[in-house]
């Protein structure tokens, strides 16, 4: 007499579920992922920008000056999250008014060929303080920055 043994491992249905569970988790983390990338890029914008308002006050403070016209064209290349970021842009090109403004534009290889712009717009108030306000062309991306359309030149 012959004794019948149960084969041992997994069945087809059992892979099958087990592929599609991690299809389904799959298709929820990669784009939050993808997301939570591009911010930490987008934090190398803040730090450029700190350095830059830091150097504007420094100078409004040690010469006096209500603006950033004595440093207009402070232009630094970046690294490869960050092109360039420029002190003393026009505000008036983006419909802005202030007495400093500052730029740093993000790379577009970085930010899956988007173009990423971070203005910071300086103005000192009657108490004589420097107070800064920051825009942005993309909040998804940079979402404590205020939302403003910029055109292309």
């Amino acid at each position: 007499m012959s004794k019948y043994t149960k084969p041992s491992g997994f069945s087809l249905i059992e892979l099958m579920i087990v592929i599609a569970i991690i299809g389904v988790l799959s298709a929820i983390a990669i784009p939050s992922y993808q997301n939570y990338l591009l911010s930490a890029k987008a934090s190398e914008m803040y730090t450029y920008l700190d350095v830059a308002q830091l150097k504007v006050a420094e100078y409004m403070q040690g010469t006096g000056a209500t603006d950033c016209a004595g440093i207009t064209g402070d232009t630094t290349t970046g690294s490869n999250n960050v092109e360039l970021y420029s002190i003393g842009i026009s505000l008036s090109n983006f419909g802005l008014t202030g007495n400093c403004g500052i730029a740093v534009v993000g790379n577009p290889s970085a930010f899956q060929n988007q173009i990423v712009v971070l203005l910071s717009v300086g103005t000192v108030g009657s108490d004589g303080t420097l107070q800064w306000k920051n825009y942005t062309n993309n909040t998804s991306i940079l979402p404590s920055a205020t939302l403003i359309t910029i055109s292309g030149p």
